[in-house]
Order: structure tokens, then C-alpha cells, then sequence
């Protein structure tokens, strides 16, 4: 399995666009047929333009994921859309409701003063849902074998603290979101189960957990945003639950690649507990994962 990271928040090269957002390609070969799909697709056509200056073909790739229903990964869907006239897309059915973000975390949804609390739209462009190749999803689905995306993840661990600015319009009142949009891509191979998410809004521990009960295997490698840096409060997760994460992570013995809404602090603190066991996900790296998927 071969890994391409088309858009990060940082970048490795120069000639290599960056912005707020996420998007990987993901090559495999099943049965002697090369596969390609695209988890995520930033917030611009910024990722395609990079794919360009990887030498990354987009045109013939097979099918598409999207992670949750956020700007900052679907927002160059249509992009995509209009560039690949063959490749299915798999969306949570949840993923189209009107979602906001608030500039700091409200003491109550009740009466907010927008005011001094202003709302930003981060949800998805409805017109994506309007397209033929938008198939929408919800709980298991495998989309190949070997392959599937797995959502509606049980809480058994706290989720991001971030989430509480993160809210859903429901008529005319708000709620919090509960992330029931979030769905994880899940490929297993005869010796490895890779587990990719967009954010981890449910919490990585939620997702990797719930993954192991529902599949019946093992994780062995986690590529994914963690949501640990909260970037419109400019505030991070403790230091005592980040120091809890990375010790989660030695101690189930998986490898983590991660980026984008991580931060870099955080980052460098489970740097310190993981080395080798964690690296870091830039624009243009490209990553692979010795193993055949499971058929």
C-alpha cells in the first residue's frame, strides 16, 4: 500500500501548495488490479494542483472517501468532481446538515451572542450532494474487499474538548455536534489493519477501540488528524491527555502518522513519548506499508 499526502497544513517542498486541510491518495493492488482512491479532499483545488507536481494521475482514480462534512476536507470535492467523471464518492448520509463553528466555546447554545461570538459556516457545499457519484452511507460499508468504512463509533473516552465550539443548526436553534457524521476508512491486509480518519472528532481512542470490537482486528497503523489543537480558540488539549494518548498508542504498539489539526506542540510532545512509533504527515510525503490487502 502506497500513501500520498496531496495537501497538509505544511509542506516538505516549496513547489508544493499548503493550506488548512486534508487530503491522501491511497494506492493498493487487489488481485493483480492496481486501485487508487482519494480519502479527503482539502478545501480548495489546492490538492489537485499538488498531485500535478507529484506526478500524481487523479483522472483514473477509482473511488473516493470523504471523512466528515467539513470544509476543510470536502471543499474541493466538486474540484475532483469535475476532473473525474468515473470515481464513486462514499459520504456519510449526515454529513450535508448545516454545520458552524463558533469563535470560542459558548457557556450555553441557549443564547448565544453572535456578536461576540460569531458564527462560521464549515459545513459542505450542498451542491455536492446533487452529483451522481455521490453514494451516501451510514454504520459499515465496504466499499472493496478488504476495505471499509466504519462510522457510528461508541463513546467510551472523552472526546477532543475542542468539539464544544463545533455546533450543528437544527431549525432555528443550535446543537452541539456529536460528529454522528464522522465515518473512518478501515483497510485490512494479511498482516496489517490501517485505520485513517479525517479529525478523530470522536477521539482516536473512541475510534481505534470501537474499530478493533466491530472488525474483529487489531490496528497497526493510524493516519489521521487527532484535533488536538483547537485552532480557532488557538488552545490545545492537556498535557496530561496528550501524554495519555501517546501512551495508548505504545502501549497497543501502533504506528502514527498524523498533521493537520494535531498542532505542532502537540505534536512534538508525543513526539517525545513515541519516537520512532510516530511521524509527522506533510504535504508531498509519501508513505509506504509492506503488505498485501487481506482478500
Amino acid at each position: 500500500m502506497d500513501i500520498s499526502v496531496l495537501l497538509e497544513n505544511t509542506t516538505i517542498n516549496e513547489r508544493l501548495v499548503s493550506e488548512h486541510g486534508l487530503s491522501l491518495l491511497v494506492e493498493y493492488v487487489r488481485q493483480d488490479t492496481k486501485r487508487k482512491m482519494i480519502f479527503d479532499f482539502g478545501q480548495s483545488d489546492a490538492f489537485i494542483k499538488n498531485a500535478q507536481s507529484m506526478g500524481v494521475t487523479l483522472k483514473d482514480v477509482d473511488y473516493g472517501v470523504l471523512s466528515h462534512g467539513h470544509y476543510d476536507h470536502g471543499g474541493g470535492l466538486l474540484s475532483f468532481l469535475e476532473l473525474n467523471k468515473k470515481a464513486k464518492v462514499y459520504i456519510h448520509k449526515r454529513a450535508f446538515r448545516p454545520y458552524y463553528s463558533l469563535a470560542e466555546v459558548p457557556d450555553s447554545l441557549t443564547d448565544i451572542d453572535l456578536d461576540q461570538n460569531p458564527l462560521k459556516y464549515v459545513g459542505l457545499n450542498p451542491d455536492i450532494k446533487t452529483k451522481v457519484n455521490i453514494v451516501l452511507v451510514d454504520k459499515i460499508t465496504e466499499i472493496d474487499e478488504g476495505v471499509l468504512l466504519v462510522s457510528d463509533i461508541e463513546e467510551r473516552s472523552p472526546k477532543p474538548s475542542g468539539n464544544k465550539r463545533l455546533i450543528v443548526k437544527n431549525g432555528e436553534s443550535f446543537q452541539y455536534d456529536s460528529f454522528d457524521h464522522e465515518q473512518n476508512l478501515v483497510m485490512i491486509g494479511n498482516h496489517s489493519c490501517v485505520l485513517f480518519a479525517g479529525c478523530a472528532h470522536n477521539g482516536i481512542i473512541n475510534i481505534v477501540d470501537d474499530v478493533e470490537k466491530k472488525l474483529g482486528k487489531k490496528v497497526s497503523h493510524v493516519i489521521s488528524g487527532l484535533h488536538l489543537h483547537h485552532r480557532g480558540g488557538k488552545t490545545y488539549e492537556s498535557s496530561d491527555i496528550v501524554a495519555g494518548l501517546g501512551d495508548y498508542f505504545i502501549r497497543k504498539n501502533i504506528k502514527l502518522y498524523t498533521g493537520h489539526c494535531t498542532g505542532d506542540k502537540a505534536y512534538k510532545h508525543l513526539k517525545t513519548i513515541m519516537g520512532e512509533q510516530l511521524h509527522y504527515l506533510h504535504t508531498g510525503l509519501r508513505i509506504h506499508i509492506e503488505d498485501e490487502l487481506k482478500v
